[in-house]
């Protein structure tokens, strides 16, 4: 596709239409994505009116899809996975991603081929392998949207999405190898063998380039903490660097005569995946949630126009899908079959198992239908050579077009079918059924909201805001609804999920402090991830009904080993400066927890909140900040003149940072101008 004044017209014009469907998608209640391919459908007629045919001028190409939206697609979606989240249930992803689509490309083919065979259609079984490879790969976009709409429980949701990823860069490394298999023919062991040991170089070399480049990229990110548009430029370069340079080491690079072949796709998830879990803490707060935005905000954009050129492609491609109906319906039912025969067995024996919490039957329900078809698999389709041919194929149509067809009418079966059935799944197996757990934050949430809301009506009152009726009525309501409350809570005998409410809310004081610390470089980086890996784990196992982590030592072996390893590299001077800046956090964010614990025992009511699992959490805070002290004293005894420097240095630390937040509120308000701060800055420095 060529880059014309009438092409970047139609991209942009594309924009403006998604964003309309956006609105509509949300005032009918249809999915987004399903709805987006609809109006691309609807689109092609008006491309036919005089003064619209621009929108012609844009189109999909493998290399648009492959090189620019791909890896946006792909980052975005692994950068807000949670890594420690993704490792509880490796097991379930990877033997979906990896078994369960080799399951699902071998039966796909095979059955495929017998289907076509029965209608008197005949073509080579690697045609159909390949076809098996295409339709096995999921798109979870559409259903992942759904799953947040309608509540499925949150682990479906990451097992669902992690497969997603991963499954991307299985199915595209089968496809190359059953590719490069049809193109340079089938020699039997030795083909079996190459294939194998391509498919495991792809995967195992796609994680460990990942990984290297999440690594760099989190460093060279943390030079930029502080400047938004630096620290977002460097992420969208990963995206895109990680991918392309997979691609140019698997088409350029040979080490003793062979190709090396890395998973584009796999490469760039890692990395992503690398960013998001250890990069993203190098950020302060405030640059975290604008970078955080931008890949909503690119999510938003690569979707909207894959969806909707998707409906487009669609209709003009010249692949006459109508002739091929039959086989259409027979690729239907093959994609269901070889889905819920990739799912139920892998998960059941999984569950056998018993390594990972189990995966209930309705589960598996939803994660066999819905398996969506999207963008990935209309890539691999156009990546299929058009010169591609067999001996004796005889048929009217090329074996890409025979290809395109069957994909075209999966991929819509699975967006008009299965898209809009999803939720309904979900209801009838009441999968969006709040846990216990989930029913007690709201519950207690909304209590403590409902009567910070009385105070306030008492104010208006006192102030004569409001009229006196209305304020009657306010007040009736929010009674009610409180004493509905109160009784949900009462009838609760789980008092251990009840006090899970509130481990987790001192936790949660305790990460927004530890972010607030790092932000203002009151802590190093070291510092940071020693205690945010702790509260990691500490929220793993208030989750899993374990005990408090005391100490390091009950952190991971892989996490202790990383901080050993560290600590065996680095001078004494800095290993006593952050044994005492790591006691200093401690005792900080224990302050601040026992603050709000207090802050909410003075304005709450035994009613409202109980009373006595918030004072034991509170004194077990306080056990913790009088340990920190005590520890943070005992380091300043002993290296007195090291910790002095430091504290001074600190000092200095927190007449900059007042500095800087006056600034700040003196430009916000108007009293100096943007252009002049930085001379204030200078003018006061020390």
């Amino acid at each position: 596709m060529e880059l014309t004044l009438f092409s970047v017209l139609a991209l942009f014009g594309f924009l403006l239409f998604s964003t309309l469907v956006y609105f509509l998608a949300e005032k009918i209640k249809a999915p987004y994505s399903v709805l987006l391919v609809a109006s691309g459908l609807l689109l092609v007629p008006l491309s036919k009116v005089p003064g619209f045919s621009f929108m012609r001028e844009f189109t999909l190409t493998p290399e648009l899809l492959f090189y620019i939206f791909l890896p946006a697609l792909l980052f975005e979606a692994a950068f807000n996975m949670n890594a420690r989240k993704v490792t509880q249930n490796i097991g379930s992803i990877a033997g979906l991603a990896i078994i369960g689509l080799l399951i699902s490309t071998f039966i796909a083919g095979v059955a495929l081929k017998f289907g076509l065979s029965l209608i008197g259609i005949e073509v080579p079984i690697i045609l159909t392998f390949l076809f098996g490879a295409i339709i096995s790969s999921t798109d979870p976009v559409a259903v992942l949207a759904l799953f947040k709409e309608y509540g499925a429980p949150h682990r479906l949701s990451l097992i669902f999405e992690g497969e997603s990823v991963a499954n991307d860069g299985t199915a595209v490394a089968i496809f190359f190898i059953l590719l490069a298999v049809i193109q340079d023919g089938f020699k039997g062991f030795d083909t079996i063998v190459e294939g194998i040991l391509m498919f495991s170089e792809m995967i195992i070399g796609g994680i460990l380039l990942g990984l290297l480049f999440g690594w760099i990229f989190s460093r060279l990110v943390y030079l930029a903490r502080s400047i938004e548009t630096v620290a977002v430029s460097m992420m969208l370069a990963l995206a895109h660097l990680t991918f392309i340079i997979s691609e140019v080491i698997s088409q350029k690079l040979t080490v003793g005569g062979q190709h090396i072949h890395i998973s584009a796709i796999i490469a760039t998830a890692v990395a992503a995946l690398v960013m998001g879990n250890y990069g993203r803490y190098k950020l302060s707060p405030r640059i975290v949630e604008k970078v955080d935005g931008f890949w909503t905000q690119i999510g938003f954009l690569a979707n909207s126009i894959v969806f909707l050129l998707l409906g487009l492609l669609f209709i003009t491609i010249e692949v006459p899908i109508f002739v091929f109906l039959i086989p259409i319906v027979i690729a239907i039912i093959v994609e269901v079959i070889a889905r819920a025969i990739s799912v139920y067995p892998v998960v059941g024996l999984l569950n056998l198992t018993k390594r990972e919490e189990h995966i209930p039957l309705s589960w598996q329900h939803v994660m066999a239908w819905g398996s969506l078809r999207g963008a990935l698999a209309i890539t691999m389709v156009l990546l299929v050579p058009d010169s591609l041919t067999f001996a004796n194929w005889n048929l009217p149509y090329s074996p890409k077009e025979f290809l395109m067809a069957l994909t075209i009418g999966c991929i819509l079966f699975t967006l008009f079918v299965k898209a809009t059935t999803i939720g309904s799944l979900i209801k009838k197996l009441k999968l969006d059924k709040l846990s216990i757990r989930e029913e007690l934050s709201s519950a207690q949430a909304q209590l403590l909201i409902l009567a910070n809301d009385l105070k306030k009506i008492e104010y208006y009152r006192s102030k004569g805001y409001m009229e006196e009726h209305r304020l009657q009525e306010i007040t009736s309501h929010h009674n009610n609804r409180m004493q509905t409350l109160l009784r949900s809570l009462d009838s609760q005998e789980d008092k251990a999920e009840y006090k899970k409410f509130f481990e987790l809310y001192a936790l949660g004081i305790e990460r927004h402090a530890l972010k607030e610390l790092y932000m203002y470089d009151e802590i190093n980086d070291s510092v940071h991830r020693r205690i945010l890996a702790k509260l990691r784990q500490q929220q793993a196992h208030i989750e899993e009904n374990m005990k408090y982590v005391e100490s390091s030592s009950e952190l991971p072996l892989s996490t202790r080993f990383m901080f050993e390893w560290e600590e065996r590299y680095t001078h004494n001077t800095q290993k006593t400066r952050n044994k005492f800046l790591y006691y200093r956090a401690q005792l900080i964010i224990a302050r601040k927890v026992v603050k709000e614990l207090d802050h909410l025992l003075e304005h709450s009511s035994s009613t409202l909140i109980d009373v006595e699992i918030v004072k034991e959490i509170r004194e077990k805070y306080l056990s913790f900040k009088n340990g920190s002290e005590s520890k943070m004293n005992t380091v300043r005894k002993e290296h007195e003149e090291i910790i002095e420097a430091l504290l001074q240095s600190l000092s200095t630390l927190g007449i900059s940072k007042n500095e800087s937040r006056l600034i700040e509120h003196y430009e916000e308000t108007g009293l100096i101008p943007h252009r002049v701060a930085h001379e204030v800055m200078k003018g006061i420095r020390i």
